[in-house]
């Protein structure tokens, strides 16, 4: 019989079999105490739910098993030694000194591995995003600088002011006909007005809304057709999305672009989390003023620290100019400035009731991309499985997760969500799509976004409940 085998033996001679953990690792080339504790032992081989792996001596059945599991992960093990190191530059960048740095990011790491795999070409805002997430908003030099920029009353009541005027000025007055809008742009938070084809130059105010439920938006709806370039140059080029989300600010917005959608993907619309009644707010000025997390309805004050939690402090201009900038963006459709931004997050409106993991297959009427992109969450593991726990047939079924069946419900509200904060970093850069084949890959990267983050929400579940599920099967 085999003798008992020293664990940290067994552990570091399956650590050397593994390339790319360096940063992980000790001078020796196995794994920092750190790392056993807090990535190997929790989360690769789960000793609370596998004591026997975790004694200090192991026989022949346990050192192998252990070494299997190890090895097993090594590709998730890989790219969380390169996601340690996109979070410690992160931290840095970010100023965080809270905890151990091995102690804060090891997990997190991990995580992100689950979530994303390899790190790849948006890594740093990711890792930014989640020790944002991980640590609170903070208090950094440029969001201290808004707040008490926004504390002055004097400044507060012009700020308010002017967003009530732009707001106003950029909301056409309702009129029964066909005509499309040509909706303003913005330049720095400037408002300019755009020529009619007589040359007059006239402001969105002075001219009529189609209802989107009409004819107003052939563009989008040619493009959500084709997906040509040609079509989505029509479109970046058009004031269709700025012409749906201003819709969404009249009495009856929301039925409006409800008709909308179903005109063009024939699809009836649930809730998108965009605004609280059946049309949209002013938003506030101030975070304290919120009523609404609705996405559309957030404060300006909200809008403008995502700019200044992703914008590098000396890539920063004044706090003022951020603020005037994004008052212009509030006002435009969907607060996106640049046209072709507000007709990708139209695009967006258009598929995304169409994303319903937990219903399977979407009815073969509907757009080919809207299809494609509910097929690539609906066939996920997680959702199968969970699909078959509403149904009785997995050990889940007596107490499914509320939370998470509630997620997956509202799949469509999610990806929405991260779809407009994406967008609205573009719009601060002053990005747009290239081509076709660029909003597509975007559109398809935050679906996949979206799943996964929801994924790696079952994976906790489920191994929070392992030595329940491994009792009844």
């Amino acid at each position: 019989m085999a003798k008992p085998q020293l664990r940290s033996a067994v552990l570091a001679r399956a650590w050397q079999r593994i390339p790319g953990v360096a940063v992980l690792s000790s001078a020796d080339g196995g794994p920092l105490t750190r790392t056993v504790k807090k990535i190997v032992d929790p989360l690769v081989v789960r000793t609370a739910a596998r004591p026997r792996l975790g004694r200090p001596l192991l026989d022949e059945d346990a050192a192998a098993e252990l070494t299997g599991l190890l090895l097993a992960d090594a590709f998730r093990l890989q790219a969380t030694a390169e996601w340690f190191t996109h979070l410690k530059r992160q931290r840095r960048a970010l100023r965080i000194t809270a905890g151990n740095v091995q102690d804060v990011c090891f997990p997190l790491a991990y995580e992100l591995a689950t979530g994303f795999g390899a790190p790849g070409p948006e890594a740093p805002e990711t890792a930014a995003a989640a020790l944002r997430d991980l640590h609170g908003e903070g208090g950094g030099a440029g969001v201290d600088e808004l707040a008490g920029y926004l504390a002055d009353p004097r400044v507060a009541a012009d700020l308010t002011e002017e967003l009530h005027r732009r707001w106003q000025a950029a909301t056409p007055a309702p009129k029964h006909d066909d005509d499309a809008l040509p909706i303003q742009q913005t330049t720095g938070g400037v408002v300019v007005p755009v020529s009619d084809s007589a040359g007059a130059h006239t402001t969105a105010a002075d001219r009529p809304l189609a209802d989107p439920a009409g004819k107003g938006v052939p563009q989008l709806a040619a493009f959500v057709e084709t997906l040509s370039d040609s079509a989505w140059r029509a479109l970046a080029r058009s004031a269709a999305g700025h012409t749906l989300g201003l819709a969404l600010r009249q009495p009856g917005g929301a039925a409006a672009l409800e008709r909308a959608v179903r005109e063009i993907s024939g699809l009836d619309t649930p809730d998108l989390g965009l605004q609280r009644g059946d049309h949209t707010a002013v938003p506030p000025l101030s975070r304290r003023d919120e009523t609404t997390a609705d996405l559309l309805e957030r404060s300006v004050e909200r809008r403008v620290r995502a700019t200044l939690k992703r914008t590098p402090a000396e890539d920063r201009p004044p706090v003022a100019e951020l603020v005037d900038d994004e008052l212009g963006r509030v006002a435009a459709g969907f607060g996106l400035g640049l046209p072709a931004l507000a007709g990708c997050f139209a695009l967006g409106v258009v598929v995304a009731p169409a994303l319903r993991p937990l219903d399977g297959a979407a009815p073969a009427a509907i757009p080919e991309f809207a299809r494609r992109l509910n097929a690539q969450v609906a066939r996920e593991g997680y959702v199968l499985h969970a699909r078959r726990a509403l149904a009785g047939d997995t050990p889940l079924t007596p107490r499914p997760d509320p939370n998470l069946v509630r997620e997956l419900r509202e799949f469509a509200k999610q990806f929405l969500g991260r779809l407009w904060i994406r967008l609205h970093g573009f719009d601060v850069r002053g990005d747009v799509p290239a081509d076709a084949a660029d909003v597509r890959d975007l559109v398809t990267g935050v679906v996949r976004s979206t799943s996964l983050d929801l994924r790696t929400k079952v994976r906790r579940a489920l191994v929070a409940r392992l030595p329940e599920l491994e009792a009844a099967s």
